[in-house]
């Protein structure tokens, strides 16, 4: 019954979005007026109240522990990958990424050390929203929403399939911790992309469009599999993701 209301729901978005996914800089944006006042609340937000914190992460954090601590979310990534290595066919890549897990998860010490990298296993992500983009399902209007990233009605559905997938809804907890498990991943992933993003911000006329236009690339770079890996200074990120969420 889930399965059919969830292939119900993807051919819903399809027929509702009615355009194939966009190349960079084709973002279909309808919505524009909206979008900008929820942008402008998303980023007045960011700057009260996460940007001082990640200043101040970035500044008494020593750099390998935020690596570190991006490995080990990016290590409980893994299943949700393999899930989505399965639905589009990626067999070779599923064992590849079973492989990483098991390797990292142990001899990494919880996936806080990237040892499967090291021994020619790169990390190939992939996210509901790669899965329908390569099953041709529409993107959809571009959409602000807010307290979350920059996204289309496509990549919206598939941002709740990767949450329902995430594996820390497994693990019995507090509220508490799961807001530090939840949080801490969306906080790194801004943390990787807080330069990236400052140093675009004072280069935009309007930023905007300017956030639109990388949202658009990365997701399209992310559909074809234009990132070849997801190397310590990835910067595509920015889909948090403001990626991932890569």
């Amino acid at each position: 019954m889930k399965i059919k209301k969830l292939f119900s729901l993807v051919t819903f978005i399809s027929i509702l979005s009615g355009c194939a996914a966009t190349q960079p800089d084709n973002t279909y944006d309808p919505y524009e007026k909206t979008n900008r006042k929820v942008f402008a609340f998303n980023m007045y937000m960011e700057e009260t109240f996460l940007d001082p914190v990640v200043r101040g992460y970035l500044y008494i954090v020593p750099e390998t522990f935020q690596y570190n601590i991006n490995n080990f979310f990016k290590n409980l990534e893994e299943p949700l990958t393999f899930v989505n290595n399965i639905l589009q066919l990626q067999f070779i890549e599923s064992g590849k990424t079973v492989a990483r897990f098991a390797i990292n998860s142990t001899l990494g010490f919880a996936g806080t050390f990237e040892i499967a990298d090291q021994i020619g296993l790169q990390r190939h992500r992939q996210r509901f929203n790669q899965t329908l983009g390569k099953w041709n399902v529409a993107d959809g209007p571009y959409l602000a929403v807010p307290f979350i990233r920059p996204t289309n009605t496509r990549d919206f559905v598939a941002m709740g399939l990767n949450a329902i997938l995430d594996p820390t809804i497994l693990i019995p907890k507090s509220f508490f911790v799961e807001t530090v498990l939840t949080g801490s991943d969306l906080f790194t992933s801004y943390a990787r992309s807080y330069e990236t993003v400052e140093s675009l911000k004072k280069q935009s006329i309007d930023f905007y469009e300017a956030s639109k236009s990388m949202y658009q690339q990365n997701s399209y770079y992310e559909i074809n599999d234009l990132y070849k890996s997801d190397k310590k200074n990835d910067t595509s990120s920015f889909d948090v993701d403001m990626d991932d969420e890569e």
